[in-house]
C-alpha cells in the first residue's frame, strides 16, 4: 500500500485490521502531526536527515 504512495514521501503510518478474508485498512496517514519524535532519542536526528534529503 506505501509502495503506491507520491515518491519522496517521509513518513506513512498505515493502520490495518486483521480479519478471517486479510487485513482491512482501517486508516492511512501520509502525514502525522506529532511523529512521536519524543519517544526515542534518535528519532529527531533521524526525522531532520530524511527531510533534508527530501528538500535536496
Amino acid at each position: 500500500m506505501v509502495a503506491t504512495l507520491p515518491e519522496g514521501l517521509a513518513y506513512a503510518r498505515v493502520d490495518l485490521l486483521p480479519t478471517d478474508d486479510g487485513p482491512v485498512v482501517l486508516e492511512l496517514e501520509p502525514t502525522e502531526p506529532s511523529l512521536f519524535l519524543g519517544t526515542e532519542p534518535d528519532a529527531p536526528a533521524r526525522a531532520a536527515r530524511t527531510f533534508r534529503a527530501l528538500l535536496g
